[in-house]
């Protein structure tokens, strides 16, 4: 962003602070966002209901999830999904992790989970496409 007024000369208003970089980190779900920033939406919707005309079902079940406060059992998922290269964006909006089954499955097997979770699915790496949304 470039700022600039006649005020400004003579002064050290345009002094640079920081250095910005690139940003390499970009959020699987960028453009979900799009809607919300153009403030066409109040909260971002995922890209695969909007393409399946099943946002009414989806706000329906995601509005009657309870807000639960991440607790280190949650982090310990997270970081897991982190350390593995797993698919998996946070959705602040609704407060839910979303991933794909086979990471799920994985990590389930690793971390030594209560209960039983099956991938039934064989996966090939490029169909490890985002549709599991988990709420924590």
């Amino acid at each position: 962003m470039w700022v600039w007024h006649r005020k400004m000369r003579d002064t050290n208003g345009l002094l640079l602070i920081k250095q910005g970089g690139i940003f390499e980190d970009v959020p699987s779900n960028w453009r979900d966002h799009i809607p919300v920033v153009r403030g066409d939406r109040k909260k971002t919707l995922p890209l695969s209901i909007q393409s399946g005309n099943q946002e009414d079902l989806f706000e329906s079940l995601t509005s009657k999830s309870i807000r639960v406060e991440l607790d280190s059992e949650h982090r310990r998922h997270i970081d897991w999904l982190n350390e593995h290269g797993a698919a998996w964006h946070w959705d602040a909006d609704r407060n839910m992790l979303v991933t794909h089954t086979w990471f799920l499955h994985r990590l389930h097997e690793d971390l030594d989970l209560k209960g039983i979770f099956k991938q039934f699915h064989k996966v090939q790496n490029e169909e490890l496409t985002t549709i599991v949304f988990v709420f924590l």
